[in-house]
């Protein structure tokens, strides 16, 4: 198996016996058994950068991470049905493109 998600070339974390292999741009239910089928997230691959045919790397350590996607979690203004890959394909939007500009 590679270790890469098909639907968006974002990495697979988990090992499958301790915790669930998931695609590093969703949050893997708190019920998903270890060893169960390997959860990927829902973005198409060329969504983000179809130039690079996958999500830029950003080298960020786990620390800071962990830190983006709690505040994530926690924002008050971030509506219940916007999911992680939805997310990050924003995020990598504004970064390849800069803000947008409405009129």
């Amino acid at each position: 198996m590679e270790n890469v998600c098909p639907n968006c070339g974002g990495d697979l974390i988990g090992d499958g016996y301790t915790s669930v292999t998931h695609c590093e741009n969703i949050d893997p239910p708190l019920d998903a058994e270890p060893d169960s089928d390997v959860l990927y997230c829902d973005t198409e691959i060329n969504s983000c950068c179809p130039q690079h045919g996958r999500t830029p790397v950003i080298d960020l350590d786990q620390e800071s991470w962990s830190q983006i996607k709690l505040a994530a979690k926690e924002s008050n203004w971030i509506p219940e049905e916007y999911y992680m890959g939805d997310w990050v394909a924003d995020v990598c939007r504004f970064l390849r493109e800069g803000e947008r500009t409405h009129g």
